[in-house]
């Protein structure tokens, strides 16, 4: 699948809570969890990009709530832990290490996992 695509499909995935939250008027909160702050701003990019496709707006339909473990894996899962408590509407992670964060943090928040392997069998 090529990037472009990827990112769409991704989009259309984390627009899912959106379109629920329109109905309600209200802004949908992304919590995006990230390794490093480069891929932060990367990932939320192409959010942006794939989003604002779908006919979504920052600002107006949707946040970014942004977390970066700044390079160090050891934040990861109370970074996950500060996303859920701010009570995001979905949690995109990328790489297994933010994937597996945010799977720990919650059992009800949606996960959208970007550029990650099966995190279930990484699981211990």
């Amino acid at each position: 699948m090529i990037r472009r695509d990827f990112i769409a499909f991704l989009g259309a995935a984390a627009a899912w809570p959106l379109a629920v939250r329109a109905q309600q008027g209200k802004v949908a909160h992304i919590g995006v969890l990230v390794l490093t702050n480069a891929d932060g701003q990367s990932l939320t990019r192409e959010l942006r990009l794939g989003l604002r496709d779908l006919g979504y707006s920052e600002g107006q339909n949707f946040v970014f709530q942004l977390r970066s473990a700044d390079g160090d894996p050891a934040r990861l899962p109370n970074l996950a832990t500060e996303l859920v408590t701010s009570q995001v509407d979905v949690v995109v992670a990328t790489f297994t290490p933010c994937a597996l964060a945010a799977k720990r943090a919650t059992t009800t928040i949606p996960i959208v996992m970007a550029a990650v392997a099966d995190p279930s069998a990484s699981d211990s």
